[in-house]
């Protein structure tokens, strides 16, 4: 919401195989976005990179993200 600190940036990953889950991979990707507290309403990228990541079997390919900021008087 337009005056709001910006909320945490999160992440989710997907494709684990041969019943991998995501403790295979350390690290913590590194999330942007140009969006500001004194951002008016609209959409802002959320841009992501590889940060820390490290996996021994695996790739990482990222799709990046959209933060809204809504007006003020939102519900």
């Amino acid at each position: 919401i337009q005056g709001e600190r910006v909320p945490a940036l999160t992440y989710s990953m997907t494709g684990f195989v041969n019943g991998d889950r995501a403790s295979v991979v350390s690290g913590e990707a590194k999330l942007s976005t140009t969006a500001t507290s004194a951002s008016p309403p609209g959409s802002y990228p959320i841009t992501i990179q590889v940060g820390s990541l490290k996996a021994a079997n695996y790739g990482f390919e990222f799709v990046n993200g959209t933060l809204t900021v809504l007006p003020s008087n939102a519900p």
